[in-house]
């Protein structure tokens, strides 16, 4: 879910189509609650996402999620609040954002790594952090008790999550995105192409936020979407059996029940060429790629790969992507992280984390 972002002053990573409205920086993608079945297809990891046996999608219940992968670290099927609350651990994720990458680790607290230069990796003193979401500039974290904390760029209100509550899951793109225990959603951020008109939005499941647009997945597979649809980005209606969805700079992905994926919107350096995948159990939108995690554990991705970070093909035992900017990142199952892509302002240094400790 990252949204396109540059270092201030720096000359941005992607070419903007003409008429396209520059955004202040990149957004990351984003992870989200799915409530479905997982399937045994493969052990799910620290964070990892898993197919349901079906293209039925279950109804959301009233919980708080554990985490998930590619959406922030949400674990299928979701716990009940309850269980959280008594649980000392939570699962691993990561998330990756326009120019930084958050870690969440199993004991509730955050580490960061990148450019901070709004503020985003000031993460130092959260705890009972059950999901996370690197945005534009900005990090924001999902607690335990389904209250809501956000640190980093502002400008139009993005970080003003102080009242929610009750949300079981989150997303940060240009704009923040909150998914609500009975299913409706809250947004903040600018609204100049409605892209926080969420506000009749019912039964959703899993919320994506880009960087002009919103996409939330309803409880029956299908996809709905609002904002700026200039590239087509917000087309979705004729989506089903979807199981997740993630969205970024121009473009919005959704994976099929099947393990296939489908994405429409900007297609400039081929980010949307995904229709021959298959076996895919997570995907993740960054700001001019795209990246699946493969049910054995490997990850492909397409699109622009002028910083490497395209180059995951040798990766092996990943349960959670997450694209930013012009990097990407990958969650192993023993809670290590790795990274390849643009690393001008640190935000690959992941090398050292060990997010199950």
């Amino acid at each position: 879910m990252p949204t396109l972002q540059t270092s201030p002053g720096a000359t941005p990573v992607a070419t903007q189509t003409p008429g396209l409205q520059p955004s202040p920086s990149a957004k990351p993608l984003v992870t989200a609650a799915l409530s479905v079945t997982p399937t045994p297809a493969v052990k799910p990891g620290p964070g990892g996402l898993t197919l349901p046996p079906s293209p039925a999608v279950k109804p959301l219940t009233s919980v708080i999620p554990a985490v998930t992968p590619g959406l922030g670290g949400l674990t299928l099927p979701l716990p009940s609040l309850p269980a959280i609350l008594q649980s000392p651990k939570v699962a691993p994720a990561i998330s990756a954002g326009g120019l930084h990458t958050l870690g969440l680790k199993s004991d509730g607290t955050v580490v960061a790594a990148g450019s901070s230069w709004a503020g985003q990796n000031d993460v130092a003193g959260w705890s009972n952090i059950v999901q996370m979401s690197a945005g534009t500039g900005r990090s924001v974290g999902l607690r335990s008790d389904g209250t809501v904390l956000a640190v980093g760029h502002s400008p139009n209100g993005e970080c003003n999550v102080g009242g929610w509550s009750n949300i079981v899951q989150v997303d940060a793109g240009t704009l923040t995105v909150g998914l609500r225990s009975d299913g409706t959603v809250v947004a903040v951020g600018s609204n100049w192409h409605g892209q926080c008109d969420v506000a009749g939005w019912g039964n959703i499941v899993q919320v994506a936020a880009g960087d002009t647009h919103s996409v939330g997945l309803r409880s029956d597979g299908t996809v709905v979407a609002t904002g700026w649809n200039l590239l087509g980005e917000c087309d979705v209606a004729g989506w089903s059996n979807i199981v997740q969805v993630d969205a970024s700079y121009g473009h919005t992905v959704g994976l099929r029940a099947d393990g296939t994926v489908v994405a429409v919107g900007r297609n400039l350096t081929g980010q949307c060429d995904v229709s021959n995948w298959t076996g895919i159990k997570q995907v993740a939108a960054g700001a001019n790629h795209t990246v699946g995690l493969r049910s054995d554990g490997t990850v492909v991705a397409i699109g622009l790969n002028d910083k490497g970070q395209c180059n995951v093909a040798g990766w092996t035992d990943i349960v959670q992507v997450g694209g930013g900017n012009s990097h990407t990142v990958g969650l192993k199952s023993d809670g290590t992280v790795v990274a390849v892509g643009d690393n001008a302002d640190g935000q690959c240094n992941v090398d050292g984390w060990d997010l199950a400790q």
